[in-house]
């Protein structure tokens, strides 16, 4: 099964998680660097992509672990590690 989204025109999906518009990791910097940015709108979307990314993205060679999945979906939400190993462990079940 594949998964894809798009925020903002920026395009990405399972199971390599890149931006198909710059092939930067998704949520690429373009991205990252709306201003105003609808936060609360893309919150949703986000959360149920990080299941996904992180199965599609554990284990690969110099892949990103979970912990660092969480933090690049939620990117402005200012998580501690413990924070973002909480969501990790609770998302990778």
């Amino acid at each position: 099964m594949t998964t894809t989204v798009q925020v903002a025109g920026h395009v990405a999906g399972s199971p390599d998680w890149r931006c198909r518009g710059c092939a930067e990791p998704w949520p690429c910097p373009e991205l990252r660097a709306m201003p105003n940015l609808a936060t609360r709108d893309l919150l949703p979307v986000v959360s149920t992509l990080i299941t996904t990314a992180i199965h599609d993205l554990r284990g690969r060679p110099g892949g990103p672990d979970p912990i660092d999945v969480v933090r690049r979906f939620l990117w402005w939400l200012p998580l501690s590690h413990e924070e973002a190993r909480a969501i990790a462990l609770r998302m990778s079940r």
